[in-house]
């Protein structure tokens, strides 16, 4: 059996778009997403008809701490959007993540904050090519925006955190294709694309 990771972008548009994509074409038995484990046999309770901005919030105590944390949802949120179409797709869902108050996670105060570093020095020149002031505008100028009219941004994100079928032990894809974009705004969910 295949497996297919899609990396993602939090609260990405153009990543919500792909996940939403690649679930309907593959129909997946199963969809695993970034989220608490903790919380899994909970999901349904997520997909009770709530409207996004929605969160799971999790608090854990002991002894020795305090861990409180919160897994925002938006409705452009690609974590979102493979729980609703995983669901429709008849697909097991499961959230997993290590809950953030996992003892792997001691002594971090943003668990993805180290991770962000490795890349510190490859944004910044990114950056100053592409003339934005920081990661969010880079992405949006990169990924999320298209100014050139070639559709929805797919084929960019999709060369960036796209799709990658994996049928057993392979070798990382190739770097991505990277392309300009626009600095025209965000879209919100009122001004974004229906499709989504």
């Amino acid at each position: 059996m295949a497996v297919t990771f899609v990396g993602v972008r939090h609260h990405s548009p153009a990543c919500a778009r792909l996940v939403r994509e690649t679930i309907r074409r593959l129909r997946p038995a199963y969809v695993l997403v970034e989220g608490p484990a903790d919380f899994g046999d909970r999901i349904g309770e997520l997909l009770l008809g709530h409207a996004p901005p929605v969160a799971v919030y999790s608090y854990y105590r002991d002894d020795e701490r305090v861990h409180a944390s919160w897994s925002p949802f938006c409705a452009y949120s690609p974590e979102w959007v493979a729980l609703n179409e995983g669901r429709a797709a008849g697909a097991e869902l499961r959230f997993i993540d290590l809950p953030a108050w996992h003892p792997a996670f001691a002594g971090r105060s943003n668990r993805y904050a180290d991770a962000e570093r490795r890349y510190a020095e490859v944004t910044a020149r990114l950056c100053r090519e592409f003339a934005v002031d920081n990661t969010d505008i880079l992405w949006d100028h990169l990924f999320e925006i298209d100014a050139e009219g070639a559709g929805s941004g797919s084929t960019r994100t999709s060369g960036s955190c796209g799709a990658r079928r994996r049928p057993g032990r392979t070798t990382p894809p190739a770097s991505p294709t990277w392309r300009s974009g626009c600095g025209r705004p965000r879209p919100t969910p009122e001004t974004a694309p229906s499709s989504w």
